[in-house]
């Protein structure tokens, strides 16, 4: 299926946080989830967005910004991992800019049980 999502606007995508309510996964991570999608976790990179002094490095990698798509998508010493799930065998990990974009891409070319398995991991 091609999809070209964009988290940029709201507008169409109130399907997709329905979707995520209705998902049989536990609240917490429902809500991690959510605050993904609206860039709220506290990253190096969102943390010195807002004026606190730091070095904003992956600590994993300690080649990109830490930010949440890097961390939990992208990082490509997490590429052993990534390997050894089934569900991301098929997934492209270089195309996505925000985590919302990720997820709504996902919605529509994995089963339900997938994304539940698919939030879970995140």
């Amino acid at each position: 299926m091609d999809c070209q999502p964009s988290s940029s606007s709201s507008l169409g995508v109130e399907w997709w946080w329905k979707y995520l309510w209705n998902l049989k996964i536990p609240a917490k991570i429902r809500i991690f989830i959510w605050k993904a999608c609206h860039n709220w976790l506290l990253t190096l990179t969102n943390i010195a967005k807002r004026g606190v002094p730091m070095k904003n490095g992956c600590g994993i990698c300690f080649k990109k910004p830490e930010t949440i798509v890097h961390d939990l998508w992208g990082c490509g010493d997490l590429k052993e991992f990534r390997n050894s799930c089934y569900l991301f065998n098929e997934l492209k990990w270089d195309k996505f800019f925000q985590f919302q974009d990720i997820l709504l891409y996902y919605s529509q070319v994995l089963s339900k049980r997938e994304m539940e398995l698919l939030c879970v991991i995140f």
